[in-house]
């Protein structure tokens, strides 16, 4: 161990081991950025226009004549300064490629996913995730290549829509006297319908809501896709199955639950040893500062002191840290389970919260104010001014930091989170009371004071006999 790991003082640990969580955390919302749609939305009329003409592409029997009109949108786009008619058209000349290459069987439908990405820049919101769900589509049915990739641009475009709650055309064939999402071409030209029929005669495209019309899509992706989010997916959803059994008003909270029990009793020998080694180290400080007044001025007599000070004490100092590291490829792990699941959380709600995979602030405020509680359970007492300040900031800061980082994240990881902090405060409560009755068991008792001999008496003269 070298002069820098041996020069670890409070502070630093202090600082390092909580910054370990946020970083996982931070890294999470930055694999969520994104997820959302933005710009401005259509009307209902601007979208029928746009089902009208879809459906018109797909009536274009001559190839020649579907190539110019898709040609006529390009050159409309460029020329158009009205922002909802240039990427309506952007939007309307990726379709006529999806058309195209759906006739020309195509087994890679690498130009209309081209198309449809110049398209989801346009900037208005309906439209760009029309786009968004065309790739997913095209990606979920295979057509963008391998397997792994079409699943891969099925999985980073539908993902973008699971909160999404404003309509998307989709395109569905009858199927079993109900209907299933079809890409261009399939078993003829398109109808639309300003609502879903009660019964399907034929294919048709009609609004549906993002979230609903992704949902199976990116199930059955993730479901099917292999590699780890397919044993993710098959993990969480076998555990939510058996909760939804016991109880199916609330199966998957139930599944969150039992997910952060399952992570805490797994990593509890880690905990321990992690709040025992910061529980060494705060006892070692007198000792430690001790040493460096003795060799402040000598830094390589400092170095081998303190080393030959943890020697005696048999204390690691990266005790309170090591463990917490130990424990963030678990973290992930279970985080990105929860991500893979997202579909199977939209549609479960929990009390006011309408959809676990959209975000909720209310709940986000529970969390952080879960944090706070945390953070004074850990925190370690100290009459250093400097580390009392740091503390009382971390306090403060983090929780803070955490709700504006965890805007974007879904209730569903939120909860889980919340479920976790609440275990972690009984733990860490527990582990204080554990440590404070050690510290009175390895007190000696002191030993009764003698009892003070009586005073003597004096005796009295009497007369003798």
């Amino acid at each position: 161990m070298d002069n820098a790991i041996v020069q670890f003082t409070t502070t630093r640990l202090l600082a390092r081991r909580r910054l370990l969580l946020p970083l996982a955390l931070i890294l999470g919302a930055v694999l969520l950025g994104g997820c959302f749609g933005g710009g401005t939305p259509v009307t209902p009329d601007q979208q029928a226009d746009l089902a009208t003409r879809m459906i018109a592409l797909e009536k274009i029997s001559d190839a020649k004549a579907l190539d110019d009109a898709g040609r006529t949108y390009t050159q409309e786009a460029v020329n158009t300064q009205d922002k909802n008619i240039k990427a309506r058209d952007q939007l309307l000349f990726a379709y006529e490629t999806e058309v195209a290459e759906s006739r020309e069987k195509i087994p890679v439908y690498a130009n209309a996913v081209s198309n449809y990405q110049t398209a989801a820049k346009g900037g208005v919101l309906a439209f760009t995730n029309e786009a968004y769900y065309r790739i997913g589509m095209l990606g979920a049915r295979g057509k963008l290549g391998s397997r792994d990739d079409s699943y891969k641009q099925a999985k980073d475009n539908l993902k973008r829509l699971i909160n999404y709650r404003e309509p998307i055309l989709v395109r569905v064939i009858p199927v079993s006297g109900g209907m299933t999402p079809a890409l261009a071409g399939e078993q003829g030209p398109a109808t639309f319908l300003a609502t879903a029929p009660a019964k399907i005669t034929g294919p048709t495209l009609f609004p549906l809501d993002g979230a609903t019309a992704v949902r199976d899509e990116l199930s059955f992706v993730y479901r099917t896709g292999g590699g780890l989010d397919q044993g993710y997916y098959q993990i969480v959803d076998s555990i939510v199955a058996f909760f939804n059994r016991l109880s199916p008003a609330y199966g998957i909270v139930l599944a969150l639950l039992f997910l952060a029990v399952a992570v805490k009793l797994v990593t509890l020998p880690l905990t321990n040893a992690s709040f025992r080694g910061m529980r060494d180290m705060q006892r070692m400080q007198p000792l430690l500062k001790e040493i460096q007044t003795r060799y402040k001025d000598d830094q390589p007599k400092l170095a081998e002191a303190q080393m030959a000070l943890y020697k005696e004490h048999n204390v690691n100092p990266m005790g309170g840290c090591l463990p917490m590291l130990i424990q963030l490829p678990i973290f992930i792990i279970v985080y990105q389970a929860v991500l893979v699941y997202s579909a199977g959380f939209a549609s479960a709600h929990f009390l006011w919260i309408g959809s676990l995979a959209a975000p909720d602030k209310i709940l986000l405020v529970l969390y952080a104010a879960s944090m706070v509680v945390t953070q004074l359970l850990t925190a370690t007492p100290t009459a250093d001014p400097q580390q009392k300040m740091i503390q009382q900031q971390m306090t403060i800061m983090m929780p803070l930091m955490l709700y504006i980082l965890l805007q974007p994240v879904a209730s569903a990881f939120i909860l889980y989170w919340f479920f976790l902090n609440v275990l972690s405060s009984v733990h860490q409560y527990y582990m204080k009371w554990k440590f404070k009755q050690e510290e009175v068991a390895a007190t000696p008792a002191l030993e009764p004071a003698p009892a003070p001999a009586p005073a003597p008496t004096a005796r009295k003269k009497g007369k003798k006999a």
